[in-house]
């Protein structure tokens, strides 16, 4: 249910590259001493009569220099994109807790309760629950990794997986921020009594900015400044006036892959038809 973080000086691929470098310049430098010996006997033949033979090995050998050139980009391209903070509770509650603010206003938190942690019955695996312990509203409060300087996440988005058991079935505050004297909600519609996947932008849009009724909408600069210094991240656990069970698994919060081509899938595109199109025009000419 995790995702492994590959850490690129641990393995060795530093090793790995000056390698791969090394043997583009053998290459090159054997291609370049080929290329004036075949020079060379070119001009000893008249225009048209290259030799087959020769147009092959020049052929190999571009197409060696496009293997070592690719090998190389692709070992320095291994190194993983960064990903945030990530709880997926295989173990224990991760330092999660469960923290009442005040109904209906959301302007202070009046009490903190630890949580439940469950081996089986997450999505899958292991995750964490609570009943509601009072008559204010609960929330799911992440732990340090998932605050201070958060300032990368902009852009990117929350990702969890949450059940509620019942709900009121209309739509609430989500999700919570608070950083430099701020608060932020993201309003979202009631949760299902079954694990369910959820995505929160990180981005102005659908934020109100110290009110969670009838709060402006923040600009990016205080989003950013809220990122930027961010001391509560809360997830809601609290839909239904009475008594309700809530469950939480696999959050993801930060930074999250662009959706381009990897290094080496480029290279590959772009150089593996070097040796077809140097073949090509040398049969023109």
């Amino acid at each position: 249910m995790g995702q492994r973080h590959h850490d690129f000086a641990a393995d060795g691929n530093y090793a790995d590259t000056a390698a791969a470098l090394s043997a583009v310049n053998l290459v090159m430098g054997e291609s370049t001493m080929d290329a004036r010996v075949n020079s060379t006997s070119v001009k000893c033949k008249p225009v048209g009569e290259i030799d087959s033979l020769q147009q092959t090995r020049q052929t190999l050998h571009l197409n060696r220099i496009v293997q070592a050139v690719c090998i190389s980009l692709c070992v320095v391209s291994a190194v993983p994109h960064a990903i945030g903070a990530q709880s997926t509770f295989e173990t224990d509650p991760e330092g999660w807790i469960v923290a009442d603010w005040n109904n209906p206003d959301l302007s202070a938190i009046v009490g903190t309760y630890a949580v439940a942690w469950n081996a089986s019955g997450g999505n899958p695996g292991g995750y964490i629950s609570a009943s509601d312990p009072s008559g204010q509203w609960f929330w799911f409060s992440a732990p340090a990794k998932f605050l201070g300087n958060q300032s990368a996440a902009f852009g990117s988005s929350l990702q969890y997986d949450v059940f509620v058991d019942p709900t009121a079935g209309r739509p609430f505050p989500v999700v919570m921020l608070t950083g430099d004297g701020q608060r932020l909600f993201f309003e979202g519609g009631s949760p299902t009594a079954a694990f369910a996947s959820y995505s929160v932008p990180m981005t102005p849009k659908g934020w109100r900015l110290n009110d969670w009724q009838g709060g402006a909408e923040p600009t990016d600069l205080q989003m950013q400044t809220v990122l930027g210094s961010l001391d509560g991240l809360y997830i809601s656990g609290d839909w239904f006036a009475g008594d309700e069970v809530a469950g939480l698994d696999n959050v993801r919060f930060g930074t999250e892959p662009s959706v381009v081509p990897e290094p080496c899938t480029s290279a590959l595109l772009l150089l593996g038809g070097l040796p077809l199109v140097m073949l090509s025009r040398r049969r023109i000419n």
